[in-house]
């Protein structure tokens, strides 16, 4: 009893605020010893068998309150996420808010690029430019299907092509050049997955069949990458942007022919883990396509009419 009275001096007074503040306080405490006699002993006696209740119970709160600080930080960052690419395809859906962000960007290279962007303010965009920006993904479909791997300059000689009233450096030009090398990448990436999920599809088709040898595997390829599965899985993003009627025969079957080598490729490699084997083989089709005329939708033909 010293000792309480020395460690806290003042508990008597603050035993005194709690039968102020609760006058019923003791009737309850003798309550409840008369419904649960042995409640004291009770607790004494969980106390003794476990001295580490307490910490334990105090450290699975603090193990609790970090894994919720983990949930929500990994929320945020996933959120954050999507919003990043929720803006992607925002800006892809809606070039004239591209258009004019570039714009504002390139104020400070020339008094011209100045004068062009006061004269397209936010809210009457220049329905030229955009369709200058729904032409340019057109033809870099086109140009996807000539070759996968272009040099650098095709991109800045297209964009000089449908923009020529950007200079080549400008802030605006480079953005639209970035913008077709990510493009670009994109594309080969979609190309990879619907070829595998074909090379999926044929590895069950030959397991319901039994084993076969390598020609018969050839010919089997053959057969299941026939010219609607190439059109209409493998390069259907692409051919979207081209004008079918006006394609030629030979370009058609080249493009067949190229399909089919890609599925080949990821067939001999669909167990490798490496996904730049499937690139850098693929690399090398390119001198079978690049010289292909591809009409364009808009009948522009700019990606047709550029020299590798």
């Amino acid at each position: 009893q010293e000792v309480r009275e020395r460690q806290n001096p003042h508990r008597d007074r603050q035993e005194q605020e709690r039968e102020r503040q609760n006058p019923h306080r003791g009737h309850q405490e003798q309550e409840r010893e008369r419904q649960n006699p042995h409640h004291g002993r009770q607790e004494q006696e969980r106390e003794r068998q476990n001295p580490l209740r307490r910490r334990q119970e105090q450290e699975g709160r603090e193990i609790e309150n970090r894994e919720r600080i983990k949930r929500r930080r990994n929320e945020r960052e996933d959120d954050q996420d999507y919003r990043e690419k929720e803006d992607d395809n925002y800006s892809v859906d809606h070039p004239d808010i591209l258009q004019l962000a570039t714009q504002m960007l390139n104020m400070k290279d020339s008094t011209s690029q100045l004068a062009l962007a006061v004269q397209q303010p936010a809210h009457a965009p220049s329905t030229a430019s955009n369709e200058k920006y729904r032409l340019i993904d057109e033809e870099i479909k086109c140009l996807f299907l000539r070759s996968r791997f272009p040099p650098g300059l095709v991109f800045e000689k297209l964009v000089r092509k449908i923009f020529p009233e950007f200079e080549t450096y400008s802030s605006t030009a480079k953005s639209i050049i970035d913008r077709c090398r990510k493009s670009f990448s994109d594309y080969r990436y979609q190309l990879r997955v619907s070829i595998e999920e074909l090379v999926r599809e044929f590895q069950k088709k030959l397991e319901r069949g039994g084993t076969i040898t390598e020609t018969e595997t050839q010919v089997e390829i053959t057969n299941f990458i026939s010219c609607e599965v190439a059109i209409k899985r493998i390069l259907n993003r692409y051919f979207s942007a081209v004008d079918i009627s006006e394609i030629s025969e030979i370009s058609m079957d080249k493009l067949i022919e190229f399909s089919r080598e890609c599925f080949s490729i990821a067939w001999e490699e669909r167990n490798e883990t490496n996904t730049k084997a499937f690139y850098n083989q693929i690399k090398r089709l390119d001198k079978n396509t690049e010289n292909l005329e591809i009409p364009s939708r808009s009948g522009k033909n700019f990606a047709s009419s550029l020299k590798f």
